[in-house]
């Protein structure tokens, strides 16, 4: 609402007003003409507010402003799915929500598990296990464990959170959180606090609901869907600030070929140093190969005992240890399909 619309809307009502005490023709006549001219400013001001954002250099801009109005396949079919099943095309809502969620939470059962018999008590006799102890034993940081917060810290990550970002089941909002930050961050603080001394990570923020997209092929089949878990806001903000912990310990763990979930990391900068490597071995007159995998279900397969002995391996504590042992088990969720949702489920393999 630019000043020269709020003008001609405070005329308009003057004029108006001035009708209601004198009812002429001629008063009726400024008024309608005013009137009329509201909603021409109105869309003149529109159309010159999204032309500027169409042609900023700000990606991030445009996309804030355009976004709302580029509905995506996906998401139409997030909220409309068909599903066919022994031969029969199944339409109702609540029964495709079930489907999919058996389907995902059972996604990975082919998969070996490992057990207690296999490499000892917490997988302490795994080749990888014995490989961490013995190659990084004079690195290793011991007796790390996460620090305690303060309300300080907890506002801050709520005032950088997303507002567009979608609430979990307990339909809290961003918005809501980001705006009362000051009067919830404490008892946050105290509820985190408890959490990480107890071990134990909150029952309530464990749940997610899950919206199956589509990835490719036939739109009929189960298989050809991903799930995308929504989970609570205070989750996402528990979650950040344990990581942000957690940065700076195992940067020197990870090799520096690895560049998935770093700081400072990207697709890019692989290529790059992949890239480099391969016009230098060109330079020497050797033969470049590459071997590109794809891990299907990679996540969904990931073995929480040998996950968190490597993390023990390495140098967590155990109280920090028990903490991550809680934020991977007894996660519970359910499927949402446009209005309607699917029981409560045991999710039991993989990772948030």
């Amino acid at each position: 609402m630019t000043e020269q619309c709020c003008k001609s809307i405070r005329n308009r009502n003057k004029l108006w007003k001035n009708f209601t005490h004198d009812r002429t023709d001629a008063n009726y006549a400024l008024y309608q003409k005013q009137r009329n001219r509201c909603p021409s400013l109105r869309w003149k001001a529109i159309k010159a507010y999204f032309l500027n954002k169409s042609e900023t250099e700000k990606l991030n801009e445009f996309w804030n402003t355009y976004g709302p109005f580029l509905q995506s396949k996906k998401s139409r079919q997030a909220n409309n799915v068909l599903l066919e099943e022994n031969g029969a095309l199944i339409k109702d809502k609540t029964e495709i929500a079930s489907i999919f969620n058996s389907y995902f939470i059972h996604i990975a059962d082919a998969a070996a598990e490992i057990s207690e018999g296999d490499f000892g008590t917490d997988c302490s006799t795994h080749p990888s296990i014995q490989s961490i102890l013995t190659n990084h034993s004079s690195n290793i940081t011991t007796n790390f464990d996460f620090e305690f917060t303060n309300s300080k810290q907890v506002e801050k990550f709520l005032l950088e959170m997303n507002m567009r970002k979608s609430c979990g089941h307990d339909s809290i909002p961003p918005r809501l959180l980001k705006e009362s930050s000051s009067v919830t961050s404490e008892p946050l603080a105290e509820i985190m606090n408890c959490s990480i001394g107890l071990g134990h990570y909150p029952s309530r923020w464990k749940m997610g609901s899950v919206t199956p997209l589509f990835n490719q092929d036939g739109e009929f089949c189960k298989k050809n869907y991903r799930p995308v878990s929504v989970l609570l806001a205070l989750n996402n903000i528990f979650e950040q600030i344990l990581a942000k912990q957690l940065e700076p310990f195992y940067q020197d763990i990870l090799s520096d070929f690895i560049s998935a979930y770093r700081p400072n990391y990207s697709c890019e900068t692989s290529l790059l140093r992949l890239t480099e490597d391969w016009r230098k071995s060109l330079d020497r007159k050797e033969t470049v190969a590459i071997v590109s995998m794809d891990l299907p279900k990679a996540f969904n397969s990931i073995p929480h005992a040998l996950l968190l002995a490597k993390l023990k391996a390495y140098g967590l504590g155990e109280t920090s240890i028990e903490l991550l042992r809680s934020y991977l088990s007894a996660r519970i969720q359910r499927i949402k399909i446009g209005d309607m949702f699917s029981e409560w489920e045991l999710v039991r393999r993989g990772v948030p």
